[in-house]
């Protein structure tokens, strides 16, 4: 009886274990899709709160750079022989907005230059300044000579739009409150420094001074604190020259030494026309002794004045050779960007534009009299040559010092 039902009993536990099987294989096919359907609503849920996130970040960016762009002026002479002064310094300008804008502008604002050549032109620098000005720009950073800075300052005042100059020098813009600050001391201190320095190591008793005419602010500015300290009963400049740096005749310039023969020519121009003016003089076969402004220290002077500047004695703003560790982190940026060493002009427009920069990161009103409010307030930066410190007035006192072209390169000499 057992053996005919063991068919049919191991049919039954066969088709048992397949019914079990199937309903435990549905219960894990079941229990699969509610985990997948969790999974699934979770993974959307995540999907959603990315999409979101993205979504908000790009609305960010597309408001971000639909804002207006900060205008700021950079003015200053591009073109003809005194852009050896103007090109350095608008382009360390450029350098230091470059790295203000790949790092997000101000407040997520761009920052956008305005640049305009005034060529050296006094009605030129005029039209330039009133252009800038209708332009909005919430700064000028120039102009770059004395000469160009005196057709401007009228018309900032008059719009109130700080003018931040990095290369005037003339103290005739001195202790004055109005809106032209500006990053470097004055020329009658480099001329006091001078003459100092020639009765200390030299007998040179007639001097004889020849000057640009179109930059006459700064000219008269460093020969006044030269004759105030050199002349004596036995001492003095004997007479004063001025020249057309558009229209130059170097004969009549070596025409007026041969006259006076002097101790020594003070000989205060661009670098070009410095350079020039050795070459004449040397040709001629006059020996006299040149001394020159920091105006025409720059590499130019002696890469075309070759060994006609040798011995030259020269006014500086700053140490040859700076070792400073921001100095060497701007060289190498400027000369990956322009492919040459960074003269001065450059540094002191990097300075210029860099705290500019750091008012306009911490001051939200954006505008010129905010801005050289908070400038003079703030009074102390760092530099690129040390410290730069403001007083009232916008008007800094920095290095002063001698060098001397010896072989084909500048040696700071006191």
């Amino acid at each position: 009886m057992q053996k005919l039902f063991n068919p049919a009993l191991n049919f039954l536990r066969r088709d048992s274990n397949s019914i079990a099987n199937y309903y435990i294989s549905e219960n894990h096919r079941c229990e699969s899709k509610k985990a997948g359907e969790k999974i699934m609503k979770k993974s959307s849920i995540y999907t959603l709160i990315l999409i979101v996130a993205v979504t908000i970040v790009l609305i960010l960016i597309v408001l971000n750079f639909s804002k207006s762009p900060v205008l700021v002026g950079v003015l200053g002479t591009y073109s003809g022989k005194n852009s050896l002064l103007g090109i350095p310094a608008r382009n360390g300008i450029l350098i230091a907005f470059d790295e203000l804008n790949a790092t997000g502008g101000i407040n997520g604002r761009g920052v956008e230059l305005i640049i305009i050549d005034d060529e050296n032109n006094p009605d030129k620098i005029k039209n330039a300044t009133n252009k800038l000005i209708e332009k909005g720009v919430v700064a000028i950073l120039g102009p770059v000579s004395s000469g160009m800075a005196a057709g401007a300052i009228d018309i900032a005042n008059e719009n109130k739009v700080l003018l931040f100059a990095p290369t005037v020098a003339s103290s005739m813009f001195s202790g004055l409150d109005d809106y032209f600050i500006r990053n470097l001391s004055s020329s009658k201190r480099a001329g006091t420094k001078l003459s100092g320095y020639l009765k200390e190591n030299t007998d040179f008793k007639q001097i004889l001074a020849v000057y640009d005419e179109n930059n006459k602010e700064y000219c008269l500015d460093i020969l006044s604190g030269f004759e105030m300290d050199f002349a004596d009963d036995d001492a003095k400049i004997i007479d004063k020259v001025s020249f057309d740096s558009n229209n130059v005749n170097f004969d009549n310039l070596v025409d007026k030494v041969e006259e006076y023969r002097p101790d020594a020519i003070f000989f205060i121009a661009n670098a070009a026309d410095t350079a020039f003016f050795a070459q004449n003089l040397r040709t001629s076969g006059l020996d006299t002794q040149i001394i020159a402004s920091a105006w025409a220290k720059q590499n130019e002077l002696i890469e075309n004045g070759g060994r006609a500047v040798d011995g030259m004695i020269i006014t500086s703003n700053y140490r040859d050779n700076i070792q400073t560790h921001e100095f060497s982190e701007f060289e190498k940026k400027y000369k990956g960007k322009y492919g040459e060493i960074p003269n001065t002009r450059a540094l002191y427009g990097y300075e210029c534009a860099s705290i500019v920069i750091e008012i306009l990161k911490t001051n939200p009103n954006l505008n010129s009299e905010s801005i050289k409010n908070a400038i003079l307030e703030k009074g102390s930066f760092k530099g690129l040559l040390g410290d730069i410190e403001f007083d009232e007035y916008g008007d800094v006192e920095r290095g002063m010092y001698i060098a001397v072209i010896d072989n084909g390169e500048f040696q700071t000499v006191e």
